[in-house]
């Protein structure tokens, strides 16, 4: 379109939307965590916590499990490095990490469907 200080706005407005979102977004979540309950009507306070404290399965840190979790890294960063040469010079270009990312969370998330992590 011929805007030749588009970048320059652009960080402006991000600038600006990250400095709003913290204006509004801390005030907002002080009052919804002063004011929140769990569902079964007692306030998070005073629910015993129990995410994370006792795992349902352990798993042993062996050999085996060290190469399965080296490998899935390797699938991820080959795949990852793939896919971003692939959109190179499109309009959906991502830098390799994010895509490297994007296929780690596919490959987790797939993994856990399958009932294999």
């Amino acid at each position: 379109y011929g805007f030749t200080n588009a970048t320059e706005v652009a960080m402006a407005c991000a600038t600006f939307g990250l400095v709003l979102g913290g204006l509004i977004g801390g005030p907002v979540a002080r009052y919804l965590v002063k004011h929140s309950t769990t569902p079964n009507g007692i306030p998070d306070d005073q629910e015993v916590p129990t995410a994370f404290e006792k795992p349902d399965v352990g798993r042993m840190i062996t050999s085996l499990v060290l190469i399965e979790t080296i490998a899935l890294i390797a699938i991820c960063l080959t795949v990852g490095k793939v896919v971003a040469q692939l959109l190179a010079g499109t309009a959906f270009e991502l830098p390799n990490f994010v895509c490297v990312l994007f296929v780690g969370v596919i490959l987790s998330n797939g993994l856990s469907i399958m009932g294999f992590y």
